[in-house]
């Protein structure tokens, strides 16, 4: 039941910022390409940071076969809990979190799918922090749009005016402007 005292909102992006995912995702990525007969080194992941995985696996792989790319994404999903112990929390952002959600709705608006999303906030045990969380799995425009980040406004039915977002990554910071809420944008890990 949403408190109606509150008329804030935060929306935090989940990874880089809340957590650092990066080795978490190379190594549930390179095992799924792996799998798949495909190869990718860490120079070569590093410069899809904050990317979607339509956008950067075809890439990977040299093809936009829709099928192979949906197989390879499964296994990464499947894999993904896997490697969750390498992943590092931002505990400072967790105490902001803990002193915000007094006075503001707190919420994830991430380019993750939602069970990846789901297995690290449960893994930390931070998932009961937030009133919302809204993955790729629930948008049809990921970031650098602007569409999560109003989605969310438009769930609590808060203006841009009372909305702050936290993010890290180009695209995620180009799609929080857009809003015209305020942007605090976090230094990646």
């Amino acid at each position: 039941m949403m408190n109606t005292m509150k008329n804030k909102l935060a929306i935090f992006d989940l990874d880089g910022t809340l957590i650092d995912t990066s080795e978490v995702n190379y190594r549930a990525y390179k095992k799924a390409l792996e799998e798949h007969g495909f190869m990718i080194t860490r120079e070569q992941f590093k410069d899809f940071s904050g990317k979607i995985w339509t956008d950067f696996l075809p890439k990977c792989i040299g093809s936009n076969d829709m099928e192979l790319l949906n197989d390879i994404h499964e296994f990464k999903k499947e894999v993904y809990k896997s490697c969750i112990s390498v992943a590092r929390i931002n505990s400072i952002l967790f105490d902001i979190i803990e002193v915000l959600v007094r006075t503001f709705y707190i919420a994830i608006v991430t380019t993750a799918s939602r069970q990846n999303c789901m297995d690290i906030l449960g893994y930390f045990n931070k998932e009961k922090l937030f009133d919302y969380i809204l993955s790729q799995d629930e948008v049809s425009a990921p970031k650098p749009d602007a569409e999560g980040f109003i989605k969310c406004m438009v769930y609590f039915g808060i203006s841009c005016d009372d909305t702050i977002i936290f993010e890290d990554s180009r695209d995620g910071i180009t799609a929080a402007l857009k809003t015209g809420a305020s942007v605090y944008r976090t230094v990646s890990f």
